[in-house]
């Protein structure tokens, strides 16, 4: 048997066993089957209808509003048509495809907006099966992502966006953020035909790491004249926060150059410290908040609202650093985590981001630290009106593709956010970031990019997560909640459907 075949056979078994095991739940007095409906089997994954009715469902508008109760929502083509009250009747009007998805006890809301998204193919030398990425991130509701790297090639990444958007490829809005090469532009001069070229290939932003700041200022007058907005992945360099913000950054990624800006001086840096040393660079970032000046961090919070910088912290892939046996051993992992993925995580020098080889006590303690510090500093910026974002960084420390986004939002309610403010920083915030005003809001007119949630996430984010959670009726532990539909532009997936998809790639991988 074919590998493919091998996979195919895998996903119709899981899929089954997920559709049927009712009967075997109730023989073996185990869960009994989630209450949300299952679509039919004759219902073709990614399907665009003239007319699609999402009836009875409990809304989230994604822009901060309160939900609304029995809400009929109206979908025509891939745009929003129609949002009534659950008392009036809708009537089937003019011909052409339809469909109807019974909602209730289902909160509808925008699809989820990912920032830090790295569409990867390979973990290491490894190739990843194809779908992988994009079917766990729409398995979790999420309907763009941001590719702040195209690590995998600007010009092939360019045109997986194009496939998406035209629904020949099963994946989320792609916007094709390109590396800026910093090796390539020695002088000022030479930045605007790089950009150019870049914005050519298909970039639709830019991705920043170290430069000198002659160069840094003239990329952002260049980046601005091609209508490319600037992401900052900034490295402890010359160029800071501060700076940057001058220089017309449109998004800070992580936390990376905030407290830089605001030491006295350089940070302490150990004798021995060595930059390209993974492990000390990591352990050593710990110690910049403490020493960072907090009346020099208030004047940098102040210049980040003035020049309005976006904020995308990514908390939830810096986790493992303040609890690496909880990363390592995260309940999804040994389901829907491919091997060669999880080998990639594994300590090795080789890897970006695999460095825990020699992860102490005392290092998780100053993260712990460290994450009060920075956690502060995002809340009080959302608290004044900046704008919050949520990215995952995933593929990388033990966080899975969707599975890290879901835990970016919990780690924004850790961080002392409400949960509406965390689902607009997640909907509305990040399509706003990315210029695509007709997203992230729940609105007649808007592209419907929508979710279907089996529970409500304003009472527990938890739902979101593929694998559900667990709850007590009538004496015993049963498990709900997950994404049941992802519409992106009008195109409905089921959600579990492709999960389990995921899970069985991952199962033919090991052998199963």
């Amino acid at each position: 048997m074919s590998c493919a075949n091998a996979v195919a056979v895998v996903s119709r078994i899981l899929l089954a066993a997920a559709l049927g095991a009712s009967h075997v739940r109730a023989q073996e007095g185990a869960e009994p089957p989630r209450s949300a409906p299952v679509p039919s089997a004759e219902e073709p994954q990614g399907a665009l209808y003239d007319t699609l009715v999402l009836r009875n469902v409990r809304l989230i508008d994604g822009v901060g509003n309160p939900p609304r109760g029995d809400v009929h929502v109206v979908v025509k083509g891939d745009r929003i048509a129609k949002i009534t009250s659950g008392w009036m009747p809708i009537e089937r009007a003019g011909e052409g495809s339809y469909r109807v998805i019974d909602g209730q006890g289902l909160s509808l809301m925008p699809g989820l907006v990912d920032l830090h998204g790295h569409i990867h193919f390979r973990a290491g030398d490894a190739k990843l099966p194809e779908g992988y990425v994009y079917k766990l991130w729409l398995g979790h509701g999420i309907t763009t992502i941001r590719d702040p790297a195209c690590g995998e090639g600007l010009e092939r990444i360019a045109e997986e966006s194009r496939r998406s958007e035209s629904g020949e490829l099963v994946a989320p809005a792609i916007v094709p953020y390109a590396v800026f090469p910093a090796e390539r532009a020695a002088t000022a001069e030479e930045v605007d035909p790089i950009v150019a070229e870049l914005a050519r290939k298909g970039a639709r932003g830019l991705k920043v790491f170290a430069l000198h700041p002659d160069i840094y200022q003239a990329l952002g007058v260049s980046a601005a004249r091609h209508g490319l907005p600037i992401a900052t992945d900034l490295k402890i360099g010359e160029v800071d926060a501060r700076m940057a913000a001058g220089y017309g950054i449109r998004t800070l990624e992580h936390w990376y150059g905030i407290p830089d800006a605001a030491l006295r001086g350089v940070q302490r840096f150990p004798p021995e410290y060595d930059w390209d040393d993974e492990l000390q660079r990591f352990r050593w970032a710990a110690e910049l908040w403490p020493q960072a000046d907090p009346a020099e961090l208030e004047k940098l919070m102040e210049l980040l609202l003035e020049k309005r910088v976006t904020l995308d912290p990514t908390f939830a892939v810096y986790e493992v650093n303040r609890d690496l046996e909880r990363a390592r051993n995260l309940p999804w992992l040994s389901t829907y985590a491919h091997p060669a993925l999880l080998a990639f995580f594994e300590p090795n020098p080789r890897n970006h981001a695999s460095f825990h080889w020699e992860w102490t006590a005392l290092d998780e303690a100053r993260w712990k630290e460290h994450y009060r510090h920075w956690m502060r500093f995002v809340r009080e910026y959302g608290r004044r009106g900046g704008r919050i974002t949520i990215g995952s960084d995933a593929g990388y420390m033990y966080q899975l593709y969707g599975f890290g986004t879901i835990r970016e939002l919990e780690m924004q309610l850790e961080a002392g956010f409400h949960p509406l403010e965390i689902l607009r920083h997640a909907t509305r915030n990040g399509a706003l970031a990315l210029d695509l005003e007709d997203r992230g809001h729940v609105r007649e007119g808007y592209r419907a990019d929508l979710i279907l949630v089996d529970g409500d996430p304003l009472v527990d984010l938890k739902v979101l997560y593929g694998t559900g959670v667990r709850r007590l009726e009538a004496g015993r532990m049963v498990r709900r909640g997950g994404v049941r539909f992802t519409v992106k532009g009008g195109r409905v997936y089921d959600a579990p459907k492709l999960l389990a998809e995921v899970a069985a790639l991952v199962a033919a991988a090991k052998g199963g």
